[in-house]
């Protein structure tokens, strides 16, 4: 969820050279982070027939291009909470569709990363139990009004929870 301009030969390797499926680091001094409003990931969920561009920033202009991540959160690699909305009525209304041990990829332009869905739930639209923002592990949130059917606003969200897999993790300069 982070873009990167790559500005020399050494950097474009890093992403050439990846081994998926193994942790590997990448370096923040390589990354550009996104400012509101930039498309930084791809988000696909197969068994949901779900593929969508990631915006940063969850306002009503990003939600009508693609999916949000919530601002509030940290980028994928960062080792915390990525929380990604979008609407019931476009992007996730298959979102219904996940179950348990089902894969979630992230796509950035500095690494790719797998996440495997470990539950479901439905809270209330303000619920301060829905997610951890404050998680000291990886963790990919995905979340939609409910019912899925409801056009508008509803008193109601559907949560995905996703476990981190695979994909670099971000070594912040010091």
């Amino acid at each position: 969820m982070i873009t990167a301009d790559y500005a020399d030969r050494e950097s474009e390797d890093l992403m050439t050279n990846r081994l998926d499926g193994y942790t590997q680091t990448v370096p923040s001094s390589l990354i550009t982070f996104p400012r509101y409003g930039d498309k930084c990931a791809e988000l696909a969920i197969e068994s949901a027939d779900i593929s969508a561009p990631v915006y940063y920033g969850d306002g009503n202009k990003e939600l009508k291009k693609g999916v949000g991540q919530y601002l509030g959160t940290m980028y994928a690699g960062s080792g915390s909470t990525v929380l990604i909305s979008g609407h019931n009525n476009t992007y996730f209304h298959t979102l219904g569709n996940v179950s348990e041990g089902d894969t979630v990829t992230l796509t950035t332009n500095y690494g790719v990363y797998t996440y495997a869905v470990s539950g479901t739930a439905i809270h209330s639209s303000g619920s301060s139990e829905s997610y951890d923002l404050s998680a000291d592990y990886e963790n990919l949130v995905l979340y939609t009004c409910y019912p899925f059917n409801a056009l508008g606003l509803t008193n109601k969200r559907f949560f995905v929870y996703c476990r981190y897999v695979s994909g670099p993790k971000i070594l912040y300069d010091e």
